[in-house]
């Protein structure tokens, strides 16, 4: 199954309009947003599931500021560009907030809170919980230079398991302060103890207000 967190950017209202460019994301300002949201901003993904050997795109949208619970965020949507369902169909719907300690997530849907799903600062080797469920997020780094679509990112680097404890889906998120998540990585532990690629998303165009 796909995983696809929208991420605020998730995927930071900080840095004026900006489109890709050559240039290294450098040691941003610890100040900043882990990703920015604003009206008008959006992320774009090529999502490749090697289970299925299949290739899409799909679109995060940061399109309208609101209220769950008494906490004041972004309301995330995401759509599929190709070729599977109606464009104008919500493939998900997330509220984000950016806090002092990091950016929570919460389903629009539902009235729960906002679980801290990456914490920003942090510091390299930390684990933290979500403060709601059992998970249990590690920061891997905090500078770990990669490169997405031939463009050079500087990037927090969060991994986290979900699904079933025997046999989990390991997930790494890649996210680039000031721009948002770049990349994210799906695995599955193999009985030799390898990790199997399921899902890469690689981002390949955004916008920040």
């Amino acid at each position: 199954m796909k995983l696809r967190l929208i991420i605020v950017a998730i995927f930071i209202s900080i840095i004026c309009s900006c489109t890709q460019n050559n240039s290294l994301i450098v040691d941003p300002p610890l100040n900043t947003q882990l990703m920015p949201v604003a009206k008008g901003n959006y992320w774009k993904y090529e999502s490749k599931d090697y289970l299925i050997n299949d290739t899409t795109t799909y679109s995060n949208y940061c399109f309208k500021d609101t209220s769950i619970g008494g906490e004041a965020g972004w309301l995330i949507s995401g759509y599929i560009d190709k070729p599977y369902i109606n464009k104008n169909d919500t493939l998900t719907r997330n509220f984000a907030i950016n806090k002092n300690d990091g950016l929570y997530i919460k389903q629009y849907y539902k009235s729960q809170v906002g679980i801290l799903f990456f914490k920003y600062p942090a510091t390299k080797g930390e684990t933290y919980g979500d403060g709601i469920t059992n998970l249990k997020i590690n920061v891997i780094s905090i500078d770990s230079n990669i490169k997405v679509k031939n463009i050079s990112f500087k990037t927090m680097v969060y991994n986290f398991s979900i699904g079933n404890p025997s046999d989990p889906t390991i997930v790494y998120q890649y996210f680039a302060p000031n721009i948002g998540c770049v990349k994210i990585e799906n695995y599955s532990l193999e009985a030799n103890g390898m990790k199997k690629l399921l899902l890469l998303e690689d981002l390949y165009e955004y916008k920040i207000n």
